[in-house]
């Protein structure tokens, strides 16, 4: 029998949007309802149109009340919500409004709507206040998107359309504009939405911070659609004194504004530039520069809000809290420099860090990051705005943080113990590396049962306590999640070996005979990630040797077949099974080897096998295949039905930026580590380039960009920053290799830390860090357990150096690590030095320098701005994020202060004449300095 998902992947649309088509819902356009029903002709598919989607049977029924006059965004919205929905069985029914004297009469009277329904979801609708007694008359759980009404006891989610306001006002400021004309809705039109006040008002407070005052004669208003565009673009043409940019309140006005100059002959933007706000479908066509808003996204959260009530789950207390999403720019060619600003030549140039070149010398520098550029990059929100976008989270690798019961392993009760550290030391959430059982082949990497607690670091209930405990301190708590591959102990491939070569349980696992007359040769040639073949022969329960399975890294992590639907549904059973249990979120491992090249064609490798082809080149035929992102779409769907915000977080080692970012697309995973920005070279070019380069690829997909320096498979950076600069990072470094300088490791590390914390998005730490610890470089050979070392036949020696239990006092037994002189890994003499008890309270400690800095991040909002490059000398890397300046010297000698700026910290000391020396990041209020436009 026909499947709808047949339709759609003929029809080349989503199921959601098949399933509006063939009910004939008004926001699906002509064309694609055409080649919807053409594909369903020519497949024969007669399913009922109006239930198709319903998962297991209808449940019951949602009312959507969007208006006549629709906003583009209202198709977006509607549509993810209908996703989530229809998954949980209801069935979505569209009202469209007139008018607010419309919506009383037709539509706020319980008998104008069907018995049946059993939730209410107002979209884009202002209705007046005399409405509000009348809507909760309903006595019917609902909950308002961009409304801008506010219905009592219904949650709300809306963007913050003053924050977009001022972004796109800044975005042309940034430029060099000065004479900005506005365009908004007239608020008089009662379709016009309350947003576009909002908008206004962002563009007025923009004009403000500059000390300019908005011209009347360079604002006109009229109606919030193209056609209203045109007409108030005209009106300001013909005022006869030109502005230089058009801040326009919707994209819909923009597009207006871009058809009206150009029928007058005027060139946008080498004349008049436009920027508008919402990121249309057609802004793209239209080359229009604007301010996105997660459109799905308040769907998927609007449908998740509605699930709790409809379930049966009693609502908190009190009036909900506001959900305020956030908004970020999307440059495109309707935007540029002005020729002229009053008068004067513009200092500032517009450099699109989309084209920013992958290097550069340092003497290109100040060129690139000149006076008063704006760069391309995302505008925040504030911290009303989703926690993840610019959160800082801790990562625990539970085996070396806290040992409660002195057996030389970490476990969750030591975790449980240590809480308070983090709250002290300011973080948003921690991360905790796997605790599943396993045999530990690759430090809990290879696990045997997704739903239980290996004994080695508690019970189930301690898991939940630390939840719980967490929780009381305002933590949030991530689990990594293993999806690539099993433990070899786990139960299902040890019915894979009992099935034998034709039993169904093998295809859970990518198992294929061998090469060669007789099989005796891998199916290919591919390197396992730790050294080695990726492929190892078993014994068949006949004894004789059998087919091969494939492990991209140890011989008992076996590879999953993720073709095979029990694979995916188990998956999503095991997310449900934690998001129940109380988690926030997962930190997905390995998330771009999941789907295999079908093929599993030969690879010649000429990368390191994780990392894929870098930016050049054919992608590696087990890493990053486009297979992956409807993996990560289903999950999405799962998180988004669950309230408080739980997020997925990608560990992809994928090259370029533009590949890394399909990972965190509106509708997949919220974070994606920048290992980019893990592994770039320690000096300005490099940074400027890669943080540039990484703010521009997230920002257009809306996403923030995530930092990370450490974590428990690299390195540490107080140690990797002490290679000579360019030194591609090695896999360990052991006892007889040549040693790094710590001094300079940890200085570079301290810089690198105020660097990455300045900047907007979110960032992870890596337990240990914040006391600066250094790598073990001495670890004897012969503690070594991570596979890398044997797997590589001792040619590298692998991760352990980074994984050495952490030390909290200097002179307690295994530093403070548990309660007796037992550690899995030996920890070095040194430790005592860096120990929390010799640094909290100490002025200029890394520990404090860590403190500092997260909570001037936190109180500054560095995670939700922008940065701004200014005018600096070679080997300086010099921006503006809000009101903070950031300087970080990479050059061999020191540099001065800007005139006047006042010192608010700094990674290290200044020299004795008050400059900023080598391997040092500086955060500054301005004084009276050259390079602000």
């Amino acid at each position: 029998m026909t499947r709808i998902e047949d339709v759609a992947r003929l029809a080349g649309v989503s199921t959601a949007t098949v399933s509006r088509a063939l009910r004939g819902l008004p926001t699906v356009s002509e064309t694609t309802r055409r080649r919807v029903l053409l594909a369903a002709e020519q497949l024969d598919y007669s399913a009922s149109p109006s239930a198709s989607r319903l998962a297991g049977g209808k449940t019951g029924t949602v009312a959507v009340i969007v208006p006549r006059i629709t906003p583009w965004f209202v198709g977006a919205v509607v549509e993810a919500a209908e996703e989530v929905l229809h998954r949980a069985g209801y069935e979505l029914l569209l009202y469209n409004i007139g008018g607010r004297e419309h919506a009383r009469h037709r539509l706020l009277h319980r008998a104008n709507l069907p018995k049946r329904v059993d939730a209410v979801m107002l979209v884009a609708t202002p209705l007046g206040t005399d409405d509000l007694a009348t809507i909760a008359s309903l006595a019917l759980p609902g909950v308002t998107v961009s409304s801008g009404t506010v219905v009592p006891g219904w949650p709300s989610i809306r963007i913050d359309d003053l924050a977009a306001g001022r972004t796109a006002t800044e975005h042309l400021l940034g430029l060099g504009h000065r004479r900005i004309a506005c365009i908004s809705g007239d608020p008089a039109d009662e379709y016009a939405h309350p947003a576009h006040l909002e908008r206004r008002r962002g563009y007025q407070e923009a004009l403000h911070g500059r000390g300019m005052l908005p011209e009347p004669r360079l604002s006109v208003e009229n109606r919030a659609d193209a056609e209203g565009g045109r007409l108030a673009t005209e009106e300001l043409l013909a005022r006869g004194d030109r502005p230089t940019a058009i801040f326009a309140s919707c994209d819909e006005m923009a597009m207006g504004a871009v058809n009206a100059l150009r029928t007058a002959g005027v060139r946008v933007p080498q004349e008049i530039s436009v920027v508008g706000i919402d990121n249309h479908d057609l802004a793209g066509a239209f080359g229009l520069s604007t301010v996105a808003q997660p459109a799905a996204e308040q769907g998927r959260l609007a449908a998740g809000t509605l699930l709790g009530p409809l379930a049966g789950r009693s609502r908190t207390d009190g009036e909900p809290t506001p959900v305020i999403l956030p908004t970020w720019l999307v440059p495109r060619d309707s935007t540029g420099p002005p020729g002229k600003t009053e008068g004067q030549p513009v200092r500032a140039r517009r450099e699109s860090i989309l084209n920013t070149p992958d290097t550069m010398s340092e003497s290109h520098l100040p060129a690139t990051a000149s006076t008063g550029t704006e760069p391309d990059v995302a505008r925040r929100p504030d911290p009303a705005g989703p926690w993840w976008r610019h959160a800082v989270i801790y990562q625990i690798y539970p085996r070396s943080f806290a040992d409660s019961d002195g057996d030389g392993i970490g476990d969750l009760p030591g975790i449980i113990a240590r809480l308070d550290h983090l709250v002290e030391l300011g973080v948003d959430a921690v991360w905790l590396s796997p605790f599943y059982p396993s045999p530990q082949a690759d430090a809990g990497y290879d696990v045997a049962d997704y739903r239980d607690v290996d004994p080695i670091f508690g019970r189930l209930a301690d898991a939940d306590q630390l939840l719980a405990a967490a929780r009381s301190r305002g933590l949030r708590v991530l689990v990594d999640l293993v999806p690539n591959h099993t433990s070899s102990a786990h139960p299902w491939f040890g019915a894979a070996l009992a099935a034998g070569p034709d039993g169904q349980e093998r295809a859970r696992y990518v198992f294929r005979d061998g090469r060669g007359p007789d099989g005796a040769e891998p199916p290919n040639d591919w390197q396992s990630v730790f050294g080695g073949p990726a492929w190892t022969r078993v014994t068949e329960p006949d004894g004789r040797p059998g087919q091969w399975y494939l492990h991209l890294f140890d011989t008992g992590q076996p590879d999953l077949n993720w073709d095979r639907p029990e694979v995916r549904a188990e998956f999503v059973d095991i997310l449900r099974y934690w998001l129940d249990r109380g988690v926030d979120g997962f930190r997905v491992d390995v998330a771009h080897g999941l789907v295999k090249q079908a093929d599993l064609a030969d690879w010649r490798p000429q990368d390191e096998p994780v990392s894929g082809p870098g930016t050049e080149g054919p992608r590696p035929p087990m890493w990053d295949q486009d297979g992956v992102h409807e993996i990560y779409r289903d999950w999405r769907r799962v998180l988004d039905s669950y309230p408080g915000e739980r997020i997925l977080v990608a560990e992809a080692w994928v090259q370029p930026a533009e590949r890394l970012a399909a990972y965190v697309r509106p509708d997949e995973m919220h974070q994606a580590f920048n290992f980019e920005y893990l592994e770039a070279s320690w000096s300005a070019p490099a940074q400027y380039a890669v943080i540039t380069r990484s703010l521009a690829a997230s920002a257009a997909v809306g996403a923030p960009t995530t930092w990370v320096l450490s974590n428990h498979d690299v390195l540490r950076h107080a140690t990797r920053l002490a290679l000579p600069v360019g030194t591609p990072r090695p896999r360990g470094i052991g006892v007889d290799d040549p040693q790094p300088d710590p001094v300079l490791g940890l200085r570079r590390a301290r810089a690198a830390t105020l660097l990455m914390l300045s900047l907007p998005g979110s960032a992870y730490l890596y337990q240990g860090e914040e006391l600066g610890l250094p790598e073990h470089t001495t670890l004897p050979d012969e503690s070594r357990q991570d596979p890398t070392w044997a797997r590589s036949g001792h040619a590298e020696r692998g991760r352990d150096g980074c994984r050495v239990p952490i030390p909290w006092e200097a002179d307690a037994p295994s530093y403070g690590f548990g309660p007796g002189d037992a550690s899995w890994l030996p920890q070095p003499t040194l430790w005592a030095e860096y120990a929390l008890d010799r640094q909290r309270g100490v002025p200029g400690s890394t520990y404090e320098v860590y403190r500092t800095g997260l909570r001037l991040r936190r109180e500054l909002r560095l995670g939700t701005g922008s940065v701004y490059w200014l005018e600096s000398p070679d080997g300086v890397l010099y921006f503006r994020n809000g009101a903070l300046r950031v300087l970080t010297n990479f050059g061999a000698d020191p540099v001065e202060l800007p005139a006047g700026a006042e010192l608010v910290h700094a990674s290290g000391p200044l020299d004795p004449d008050g400059r900023v020396p080598t391997d040092v990041t500086v955060w500054l209020r301005p004084g009276d300095e050259p390079g602000e436009a």
